[in-house]
């Protein structure tokens, strides 16, 4: 059951972190430098696609988008969506 979950964790961060136009390098980096600590991870992912957007690209709209794609909705409820 752990590993189902580990195997579930990794799918959602490339899959997320595609969404986000994040590269698999970086991915990759960002994995390596955490292991383990999925939160971080997920921290360092929207830090990394907030250096690499253009200014006015990282929106909460896009970030919803990402996540509804990425079939992750439990913090979207979350999120302030007036931007888009």
């Amino acid at each position: 059951m752990r590993r189902k979950c580990v195997n579930h964790r990794e799918k959602f961060s490339k899959y997320f972190s595609r969404n986000l136009d994040i590269q698999d390098v970086f991915l990759g980096n960002i994995q390596s430098d955490n292991p383990g600590n999925t939160v971080e991870q997920c921290f360092q992912m929207l830090n990394k696609w907030s250096e690499i957007s253009e200014p006015g690209m990282c929106t909460t709209g896009k970030l919803a988008k990402a996540l509804i794609d990425a079939e992750c909705y439990g913090v979207i409820p979350y999120l302030p969506l007036d931007e888009e």
